[in-house]
């Protein structure tokens, strides 16, 4: 069945008002669940004099405190509803490490329903239909028997041909190019780089082969990278947002001015260093729809850039220009192997050394062609064992490389958007030559 739901197509086209209200009314009755039923909402509300009879309006939620990762951290558990037989399911969410310690996210049926419905609409409004053939390009590491069989049955009942990131090579791309070449009635979706790359390697064959919609998420790219994906697979590209935490955030339209922020589902600030509102700043969202584990001003790290124009769609939600960060590169292995970012994030979180280190920062950066470089941040060393562990799980899909583990003080490359995880060759060889490589190794 599909989950497009009609009613946010009506929601959709609600002028700046209507949307003030509709996200007011949702708001107050969170916020009002989080100080009845969430201890560290009822301390904080407390702490700082958050007065909820004061919040008149959406921008009054200015008085209540930015909540950070490592907020979420040390208040796990007073983060969430100690009454869970309410929610009729509940998922965990396991989200990237990319930018310190993974987090775990806690959220219900309802939740999820919206967040899927909204990116329905999306798809909806871009063109597919219920069983339109999609190819996805995702990073996914292996799931258990039960969720592997219903990850198949929903692509079978979808439609979806999925082709795993972790590791891309020539063979997988030629499948893949095969595929599209069946027939091009197809939607394209998955990681930007992953996409961008795929594209690349088709122009090799086939210099134009429109498809219905190709849909690009979870990186920035290269305005290049956009153009050869639009040069190899037709102008209707479009991108969406989200993040672990918080699924979609906002939808890309026909006009391609921006991404309308999808106001149903959550209320979006950007602020400055000094958590003012600002056109450009730190990504700051209320999910409207968790009430398990309320997510209140939550900063997931990146930064945005909100548009001043008025896009002729018609649309009045706010228009996101670009997303700065979440950049992910490519690390090519001496095995002629690709890994795309989101599988050392994994292979991190799966093996527990990031937990176990409480490692505050990580970058691994190809330092050479046979050479991969970790640098780390964290109170203690990594033991050699760890080490051995660590390195046997990336050599296993990058072949024999030679693997240095570097302790710092911080990241030997700095960026003023959210901070690079993984840093190709390429890139790495640009900004040692720019003077933007410094090692500072922690004492």
């Amino acid at each position: 069945m599909n989950k497009y739901n009609p009613v946010y197509q009506i929601t959709d086209w609600y002028d700046t008002e209507k949307i003030e209200l509709y996200q007011y009314n949702k708001l107050i009755k969170l916020l009002n669940h989080a100080y009845d039923n969430i201890p560290y909402y009822r301390r904080i509300f407390d702490e700082y004099g958050v007065r909820l009879n004061a919040i008149k309006c959406t921008k009054d939620i200015e008085s209540i405190p930015i909540l950070t990762k490592k907020d979420i951290i040390n208040n796990f558990s007073d983060l969430i509803d100690r009454r869970p037989k309410i929610y009729k399911k509940t998922f965990k969410i396991n989200t990237s490490g990319s930018t310190g310690n993974p987090l775990t996210i806690f959220k219900d049926i309802n939740n999820k329903s919206i967040a899927n419905s909204l990116y329905y609409r999306y798809l909806y409004n871009i063109g597919y239909r219920f069983r339109d053939k999609q190819i996805s390009l995702w990073a996914r590491h292996k799931s258990g028997f039960i969720q592997e069989i219903k990850n198949i049955l929903k692509r079978y009942l979808y439609n979806i041909i999925e082709f795993n990131t972790y590791c891309i090579n020539d063979i997988i791309m030629d499948d893949i190019k095969k595929e599209i070449m069946k027939n091009n009635d197809i939607h394209i979706i998955g990681y930007s780089s992953a996409i961008a790359y795929l594209a690349k390697y088709c122009q090799h064959y086939i210099k134009s082969f429109p498809v219905k919609s190709v849909s690009i998420t979870a990186e920035s790219i290269p305005l290049s990278d956009k153009n050869i994906i639009k040069n190899v697979f037709g102008e209707n590209v479009y991108e969406y947002y989200g993040c672990g935490e918080v699924n979609s955030l906002a939808f890309e339209c026909s006009y391609h001015l921006g991404l309308h922020h999808a106001f149903e589902h959550s209320v979006l600030e950007l602020l400055d260093s000094e958590n003012k509102i600002n056109n450009i700043g730190n990504v700051t969202i209320t999910d409207l729809d968790n009430y398990l584990m309320p997510l209140i001003r939550y900063q997931n790290g990146d930064i945005a850039i909100f548009s001043n124009q008025i896009c002729p769609c018609g649309r009045k939600s706010k228009l996101i220009y670009r997303i700065e960060g979440r950049v992910y590169d490519f690390i090519k292995g001496v095995n002629g192997n690709i890994a795309h970012g989101g599988f050392f994030d994994d292979v991190l979180l799966d093996s527990g050394i990031s937990e176990k280190y409480r490692l505050k920062d990580i970058q691994i950066i190809q330092t050479k062609y046979d050479t991969l470089s970790i640098f780390y941040v964290s109170n203690n060393s990594i033991s050699e064992k760890d080490k051995n562990i660590l390195s046997s799980l990336y050599q296993k899909f990058l072949g024999n490389m030679t693997i240095d583990y570097i302790h710092v003080e911080k990241l030997p490359i700095q960026y003023v958007e959210k901070k690079r995880f993984v840093i190709s060759l390429s890139e790495y060889l640009k900004q040692k030559e720019n003077g933007n490589f410094i090692i500072i190794k922690a004492q």
